[in-house]
């Protein structure tokens, strides 16, 4: 039992290993191995930089809210016509029915002046308001068998169709806004043009021309973006006298 104990103190109790580092001298092993370690090594750094695996990509996400207001539609309402380009345009003939002549200039109402969509508005320049008179035909009045562009419908073509346009310009559209709200979204950052000034991300909106640099209107958050429809032409270099 003693001898027992004894070779257990010195076998076991009473040593310890080493780590142990194995040189080997082959100048073919060395440059194998070094050649292996820099493969690797490049391997990484393509797969890294060609496949931008490096980058986390994110797709953001985007939500704009837009309205459009009067601006200065009410305050600077066009009272003389006659001094307006457009209010003189010439006639425009494109087929027997469709054809603009005896050209006018009105004022509508703000809430005829555009129409919201989904992903867009839609501003009222211009406007043909028909009247359409159905009567029986052999009835005489304002429509009948011998009127004008008269058509025929109904049972029998008993009924006579008589139809009449006016070709109306809508006068001051280019001094209603375009008002916009937008936040935007992503895996790790978000903003809002909402957010309080100073807060971390939040956007700043920049109205520029397609391919320019140059700044013509800067928004900063909470400030909402308001553009007229003066300006957005003006940045498009044409305006309502210009003929299209």
């Amino acid at each position: 039992m003693f001898e027992y104990l004894n070779l257990y103190v010195w076998q076991e109790a009473c040593t310890f290993a080493c780590p142990r580092e194995i040189a080997i001298k082959d100048k073919r092993v060395a440059l194998v191995h070094r050649g292996l370690q820099i493969a690797c090594l490049l391997y990484t750094w393509y797969q890294l930089l060609e496949g931008y695996q490096y980058l986390k990509i994110s797709i953001p996400g985007v939500v704009i809210t837009a309205w459009v207001e009067p601006g200065t539609y009410m305050s600077e309402a066009s009272t003389n016509f006659s001094s307006l380009a457009y209010c003189n345009a010439p006639d425009y003939y494109w087929s027997e029915h469709f054809s603009y002549s005896n050209n006018t200039c009105v004022s509508l109402p703000i809430n005829e002046l555009f129409v919201k969509g989904e992903q867009q508005v839609f501003y009222t320049t211009y406007l043909t308001e028909t009247t359409t008179v159905i009567a029986p035909c052999s009835v005489q009045g304002p429509c009948n068998a011998s009127s004008p562009g008269v058509r025929k419908v109904g049972h029998g073509q008993s009924s006579c169709q008589c139809s009449s346009s006016r070709h109306m310009f809508a006068v001051d559209t280019e001094k209603l806004t375009l008002n916009m709200q937008h936040h935007y979204y992503s895996e790790h950052i978000a903003g809002s043009s909402t957010d309080k000034p100073g807060t971390t991300d939040a956007p700043i909106t920049k109205f520029r021309k397609d391919g320019s640099e140059e700044d013509l209107m800067v928004f900063t958050p909470p400030e909402t973006i308001i553009v007229s429809l003066e300006q957005l032409m003006a940045a498009a270099d044409f305006t309502l006298d210009d003929p299209n």
